[in-house]
């Protein structure tokens, strides 16, 4: 029996358990049958330790049979590559790399690739493995050879900002924030994805919300406040607790904004149906029509070439004046690493000491998010008022040449 935490069958664990099985026969042990086990991604939990209809068996005995027959001839192919005088493979990097997983050698591969002072054309974004080929095939490997005809505006302003070596802003930014309404507010949602659902009417792999952050900035003259949290693991009514707590913070007036807000939508829109929050239905759908992505204004508004074509918080904040970082020791770097402190705190076999620190750890990673969003508005903003005193100044020059 393979268990895996896949919700179907798949190509390559045919070819995984097939050198399993050569293995364990090879050592004169009999397999009658061979079955893989996978999660049935429409069983609901009912909140009564009931989970017998979890997961699936499909019997994969005769597929293993044909499969195995392969093993020793690949065994063969391969084992000459663990000479350390083997050769380097001569094959260009290319989608292969990434099928079906991403290769663990390529950034050995990527290190062999001569050094140059200009732009890999890989970091603009949509560019897509088919389109980096079709250039190369053309001669052109850098991001400044690309004729700018060819360039979406985002990627035109990528493509300028690395040839100039310096930041992009949108001398225009400021048109953007007049149709923003004070209070501003900074969220953050973090989403846990369970193999295993523990809170009645989720299935596996449903996105259940578990934290969220909020920080408010009153108007442009005052601080930005101490931000709000919210941080629950198990409780079976965590999705009512989530968004009442989310809605008595922002309250009904003021722009939201959120970075690739899509994520924090989603999760409302599924909410507001949900019967546990069906009557919040309204209420939802006003803090909905609130939301304002960043992602979005940035594509078009900013960009450094430190960002390396990447719209990321975690890249934008290295490119503007904060007092962020991500890169602390013992700290909760992104989403993935939030997810498993997830999973260490409701393991039941953690200490309490190691609950409050995933706790604390959780609590500064989202606080950060909404922090970095604030930082983000607050350096956009700061270049409007720049450009409008500016522009103040040149009219007064003007009038005083005039009057000259």
């Amino acid at each position: 029996l393979e268990a895996k935490s896949s919700t179907k069958l798949k190509d390559e664990h045919i070819d995984d358990i097939a050198i399993q099985s050569y293995i364990i026969k090879s050592s004169n042990v009999k397999i009658n049958s061979v079955k893989l086990i996978h999660i049935d991604n429409e069983f609901t939990y009912e909140g009564d330790e009931n989970y017998k209809d979890l997961i699936e068996e499909v019997d994969v005995t005769q597929d293993i049979l044909f499969k195995e027959k392969t093993v020793q001839a690949n065994i063969d192919q391969f084992k000459p590559i663990a000479d350390k005088n083997y050769p380097n493979p001569e094959v260009e990097m290319g989608e292969h790399c990434s099928k079906p997983h991403k290769c663990p050698y390529m950034m050995r591969c990527n290190n062999l690739k001569p050094f140059s002072k200009k732009t890999p054309i890989s970091i603009l974004p949509r560019m897509g493995k088919k389109l980096e080929q079709e250039y190369k095939k053309r001669d052109i490997t850098c991001l400044e050879d690309i004729p700018s005809t060819e360039l979406n505006e985002s990627q035109k302003i990528i493509q300028q900002a690395h040839k100039d070596n310096k930041p992009y802003i949108n001398p225009k930014v400021g048109e953007i924030f007049k149709k923003f309404i004070w209070p501003y507010y900074f969220m953050d949602f973090e989403t846990i994805n369970q193999g295993v659902p523990i809170i009645k009417g989720t299935k596996p792999y449903y996105a259940l919300p578990f934290q969220w952050s909020v920080h408010k900035w009153v108007s442009q003259n005052d601080k930005i406040d101490s931000g709000k949290s919210f941080l629950d693991f198990s409780s079976q009514n965590i999705e009512r607790k989530f968004v009442e707590s989310l809605l008595e913070v922002v309250g009904s007036e003021g722009t939201i904004f959120a970075h690739n807000a899509s994520t924090e939508t989603s999760v409302l829109k599924r909410l507001k149906e949900k019967d546990s929050c069906k009557d919040l239905a309204e209420k939802i759908d006003n803090l909905i029509v609130r939301v304002v992505d960043t992602l979005e204004i940035v594509k078009n508004n900013f960009y450094a070439p430190i960002m390396g074509g990447d719209y990321e918080l975690k890249k934008i904040i290295k490119a503007i004046p904060s007092d962020i970082s991500y890169e602390e020791e013992d700290n909760i770097a992104g989403g993935t690493e939030a997810q498993l402190a997830w999973f260490i705190y409701t393991d039941p076999d953690t200490s309490e000491a190691e609950r409050e620190k995933q706790v604390r750890l959780l609590k500064d990673y989202c606080a950060k998010d909404t922090l970095a969003i604030y930082y983000l508005i607050k350096h956009l903003r700061s270049e409007e008022h720049k450009s409008e005193l500016q522009s103040r100044l040149h009219l007064v020059c003007r009038l005083l040449l005039e009057k000259k």
